[in-house]
């Protein structure tokens, strides 16, 4: 079966005696054994799987949770350059020199004494970087018979002061003095924690360097757990600490060693092969150091398959991608550089992209929700238009009906009115039938009553007048008497015939009527003849 394919992380961060490259050097390894003092803006771990991490120190693995604050700190100061002395290391060597040049004087005016000669010679013979025990020098010194004995004890101690201040500092500040590594196995490849721990991928590294760079001391190894969440499996690092300086020589030689294990590399590549000899001060190209790094990771790549990924079924490739994009790659080793919280790849912008690709899981949920919402609105935007135009065409209707309403109203009122009127005049009239319709009954009651009376009073008064009207008539007709005259007879003949009805008033009524024929009939008997006059007296008065 096939091994997994993986892509790994391995990276150099070399650490000079400048006053920048320390204070670079306190804060990583302040960040990498978790110092408090050490903590940046941005979140670097989680507190919550800090307990995981592990430290192997002084020989021995431990938790790291377990370190005080104090040994965190020791450790952080062990690793860097001593304070340097109160004058100035400048200055300070300007006087190991000027103490040097006595001493040197000293051991040619000391040839006649043998002993003190080898002493002095030893002292001057001291290499740089070994320290000098003062105390038991003095002692040796003051048994042997120097000239001069009081200066040159004093020159000694002098020297020997200086040059124990200066062991602890290379000669050159720019030589690397620590290096920084880094062992990683990206989230990506989803290589879980029960396949492979980050306890053995730091042995796996430790046994890199001891097999590689054996004469270089690594000072500490970290394993990190704390840089994920809390649901994640992946993501275990190493960091390793190595003292750049040679053991066995006591030189800052650590760029060199890797050179020649580069050139080592070239040649199991079958490319030309020459050992690298130590100059003091010598540098590489900026060409040469690209070399050599490609042709370490193809050795750390080769060392790690063989001793730790081979066996798990996982095996380590180089992203081929990433080798073609040399902008990336450029960018890669810029940010190497940086603080490990400005990084791009660190806990902090890892837990930002995180909640970012989480937020934007929601946004694009939000997104699809609001697309079907903006959809579900447009439908029921869709369906108010459709309402609406029927709404429209329903207001259109209405206003038609109103209006048809409106002139059927004014009409209605017309005739409402009309009709109040007519009302009015019904019961006008209504009343005016009842009340003559009572009248007409009181008429009829009256007329039936009078009639009666007229009916007996006629009889009465034709009974009682005939004969009266009779002669007068007579008298009218045939003698040709004036109205007035016979007016006059009337009257008389009527007064003296009403004292008899004591005034009655009907019966007054009835002569007027009776004046009045009397009257109508003259008129026409004026112009009708004899004859015709006797006959009309006769039919008026039967």
């Amino acid at each position: 079966m096939k091994n997994k394919a993986i892509t790994c992380f391995f990276s150099t961060l070399p650490y000079s005696g400048t006053a920048e490259k320390q204070a670079k050097l306190k804060k990583s390894a302040g960040h990498s054994i978790r110092d408090e003092n050490a903590k940046s803006e941005t979140i670097e771990w989680n507190p919550d799987l800090s307990h995981l991490n592990e430290v192997y120190i002084n020989n021995q693995w431990t938790k790291l949770d377990e370190l005080s604050n104090d040994d965190k700190s020791q450790f952080i100061e062990s690793i860097r350059l001593p304070q340097k002395p109160q004058e100035g290391l400048a200055k300070c060597k300007q006087r190991k020199r000027a103490y040097k040049k006595k001493l040197k004087a000293a051991l040619q005016s000391e040839k006649g004494n043998p002993e003190g000669a080898n002493y002095i010679a030893k002292i001057l013979g001291t290499p740089e970087h070994v320290p000098l025990k003062l105390d038991s020098l003095l002692n040796e010194a003051r048994s042997i018979d120097f000239s001069r004995k009081k200066q040159r004890l004093n020159a000694f101690e002098k020297y020997i002061s200086l040059h124990n201040k200066l062991v602890a500092f290379p000669k050159n500040l720019n030589s690397n003095l620590v290096e920084e590594s880094i062992f990683v196995i990206p989230h990506r490849n989803k290589v879980s924690q029960d396949l492979l721990c980050g306890k053995e991928m730091a042995e796996a590294f430790m046994n890199y360097y001891r097999r590689f760079f054996k004469d270089y001391e690594i000072l500490a190894v970290f394993v990190h757990s704390d840089e994920r969440s809390l649901n994640e499996d992946t993501g275990e690092h190493v960091h390793l600490f190595l003292n750049a300086q040679n053991s066995r020589t006591k030189e800052w030689d650590l760029r060199v060693a890797k050179a020649n294990l580069a050139q080592k590399m070239k040649l199991t590549l079958n490319r030309s092969h020459s050992p690298i000899q130590y100059k003091k001060g010598a540098c590489f190209t900026r060409k040469e150091q690209s070399e050599h790094g490609a042709l370490l990771q193809e050795c750390f790549r080769r060392f790690m398959n063989k001793n730790l990924f081979i066996e798990k079924g996982l095996s380590m490739e180089f992203n081929q991608e990433l080798q073609k994009d040399k902008q990336k790659v450029k960018e890669m080793r810029r940010q190497g550089k940086q603080k490990k919280s400005e990084r791009d790849c660190n806990y902090h912008t890892r837990m930002l992209e995180k909640e970012q690709l989480q937020i934007e899981q929601k946004i694009s949920a939000k997104l699809e929700e609001l697309s079907q919402l903006n959809q579900h609105i447009n439908e029921v935007k869709n369906q108010q238009k459709e309402e609406q135009e029927k709404i429209r065409r329903l207001h259109v209707d209405i206003d038609l009906l109103r209006s048809d309403t409106n002139a059927a109203t004014n009409q209605l009122d017309k005739t409402s009115t009309a009709l109040s009127t007519v009302k009015e005049q019904l019961k006008t009239a209504e009343s005016k039938v009842l009340h003559n319709e009572e009248k007409n009954e009181q008429l009829e009651k009256s007329n039936s009553y009078l009639k009666k009376v007229i009916a007996k009073l006629t009889h009465t008064v034709v009974e009682t007048l005939a004969p009266i009207f009779q002669d007068i008539m007579k008298s009218f007709v045939f003698e040709q008497r004036d109205e007035k005259e016979l007016l006059t007879l009337l009257e008389r003949r009527m007064s003296a015939h009403m004292k008899k009805l004591d005034g009655n008033p009907i019966q007054q009524a009835l002569v007027c009527g009776m004046k009045d024929a009397l009257l109508d009939n003259r008129e026409n008997l004026n112009t009708a003849s004899p004859k015709k006059r006797r006959m009309s007296a006769v039919r008026e008065f039967d």
